[in-house]
């Protein structure tokens, strides 16, 4: 029997979803690709567990919120505390996640789901960046 307040985990692939009983609070954390443009077009970018809101407007990665905005060149998100401009998406079968090239770092707790159910190459699961 589950405990009043007790978070339980639900796992579909590479999307997770929180629910935390009584509050009813939920969230979502999947596996995105974060990028920062800062001032110019490309920036460093990652592959992490980012978690969402109910209303998919805010996201939090890394300690850091960020703010969906709908009018950006390049940038599709505001990070709150700095106001600078970042690119987050789902991440591509394929690999290509950034715009102008350059190397992607895997976060650790994200590396084999990954490697595993979203770019099914489980040759690959020792690797923690690559060029995209």
């Amino acid at each position: 029997m589950a405990v009043a307040n007790s978070p339980h985990l639900m796992s579909y692939g590479f999307i997770e979803i929180v629910v935390t009983i009584l509050k009813r609070e939920v969230v979502m954390r999947r596996i995105m690709y974060v990028e920062c443009k800062g001032q110019k077009l490309g920036g460093p970018g990652r592959i992490g567990w980012v978690e969402m809101t109910n209303s998919g407007r805010s996201f939090l990665y890394q300690g850091k919120q960020f703010l969906k905005t709908k009018s950006g060149y390049k940038y599709n998100c505001i990070e709150v505390e700095t106001g600078d401009q970042y690119w987050v998406s789902g991440p591509k079968k394929r690999g290509g996640d950034t715009l102008y090239g350059g190397v992607v770092e895997i976060d650790e707790d994200a590396r084999e789901e990954y490697w595993l159910r979203i770019r099914n190459l489980p040759e690959n699961i020792h690797l923690t960046k690559y060029r995209g």
